[in-house]
């Protein structure tokens, strides 16, 4: 991976972390001698070192957006440096683990110190509708096979297959959602015959 200082600053990561990653602790102020000054502090163990020797207690219990529904998530975070992807600038580090037990610990990170635990998980979450997205446009429309491959024509291609995506969306919204709203609401009409 390629380091990214300049970008730490102007733009917010959220993604996964890998569980083999090399975290430090920040670098340690300068001591005024001789020498270059040290980059990063203390050695920590890897994220998945880490989630084995964390207790429940550790955790926080915590409900989020998980994919469009309220999920229940154990979830543990703390400020690392990542150097070998942000050399200058800390990384949070937010270590998910499933109350049940069923599903293997996640490892995030974010570049934005100041959100939650919660706030990157939902975030992260949040990129499954664009992967869907992504997946109807190179499947339905056949967005990735363009006939054109001169000059600006697959640019000018892809461009038009996420349009015609979100239109054939705004269309079926706009005809074939509401009515079936309103159907929903007569079936449901109580009629009561007045016998007299």
């Amino acid at each position: 991976m390629q380091p990214w200082p300049a970008l730490v600053f102007s733009t917010v990561v959220v993604s996964r972390m890998r569980r083999d990653a090399a975290l430090y602790l920040a670098a340690p102020p300068k001591t005024g001698k001789r020498g270059r000054p040290r980059t990063k502090g203390k050695r920590l163990c890897t994220p998945k070192v880490r989630s084995t020797r964390l207790r429940r207690k550790d955790f926080t219990l915590t409900t989020c957006e998980f994919r469009g529904s309220k999920v229940e998530k154990l979830l543990w975070s703390t400020d690392v440096l990542w150097h070998r992807v942000s050399p200058t600038a800390m990384v949070r580090l937010v270590i998910v683990r499933d109350p049940t037990g069923r599903e293997p610990d996640d490892y995030f990170f974010t570049t934005d110190l100041t959100i939650s635990a919660v706030d990157v998980l939902s975030t992260y979450a949040g990129r499954w509708s664009i992967e869907i997205a992504y997946r109807d446009v190179k499947q339905i429309v056949r967005g990735h096979q363009p006939q054109s491959w001169k000059g600006e024509g697959p640019e000018r291609a892809a461009g038009l297959s996420f349009w015609l995506y979100s239109a054939v969306w705004v269309w079926y919204l706009d005809v074939c959602g509401k009515p079936r709203l309103r159907c929903h609401a007569v079936v449901h009409q109580e009629v009561h015959p007045v016998i007299r």
